[in-house]
């Protein structure tokens, strides 16, 4: 749904990636924050029953970053990829450095933008920016997982 205004704009046609979906919470998806342990569904030690564990999570994150990497080469201008705070976290800690001055944030923003290099070696540019947004706009998430 995010994706959809761009699309309609530009004309092109947009790609579903399943390796590009948030975290996989399975019996705990729709839960509320609160009735979480610690709160929050983003404990090192949280599996999910019927879900994934974050080691499972990091290694399909891990396969989507280098399907971007692969469909990058093929693409002629800027590549726009729309996907979850988790796997944003999960590739700005895991698999690409910020620049210097820059850092993961503690969660990412609806709709914010972050910029990595079109080439290797890849270096996050531009971290959870909302500037696009309108003043007073609330990015935050629902608190349901």
């Amino acid at each position: 749904m995010t994706a959809e205004p761009l699309a309609k704009r530009t004309g092109l046609e947009l790609e579903i990636e399943p390796l590009l979906e948030e975290r996989n919470f399975g019996d705990l998806r729709g839960t509320p924050y609160s009735q979480l342990p610690d709160g929050h569904p983003f404990g090192p030690d949280l599996q999910p029953p019927h879900g994934e564990n974050w080691q499972a999570f990091h290694a399909r994150v891990k396969q989507a970053f280098e399907l971007i990497v692969e469909r990058s080469k093929t693409t002629q201008g800027n590549l726009v990829v729309f996907t979850h705070g988790l796997v944003l976290s999960s590739i700005v800690e895991l698999l690409v450095p910020c620049a210097a001055g820059l850092h993961a944030p503690g969660s990412f923003d609806n709709t914010s933008i972050t910029l990595l290099d079109a080439s290797a070696p890849y270096t996050v540019r531009l971290v959870n920016d909302v500037a696009h947004l309108p003043s007073g706009h609330d990015p935050a998430t629902a608190g349901t997982v």
